[in-house]
């Protein structure tokens, strides 16, 4: 259990930056898309 719990952190911070990378893809590309509509 003690090596577990650095290890279940680790896997949800990894989870946290890919969520984070993916909103801010997803967050840039309706940003460009919206400004070269208009």
């Amino acid at each position: 259990d003690w090596f577990a719990f650095p290890m279940r952190s680790r896997t949800l911070k990894s989870i946290g930056h890919l969520l984070v990378s993916v909103a801010f893809d997803s967050a840039w590309i309706v940003i460009v898309s919206s400004i070269l509509t208009v």
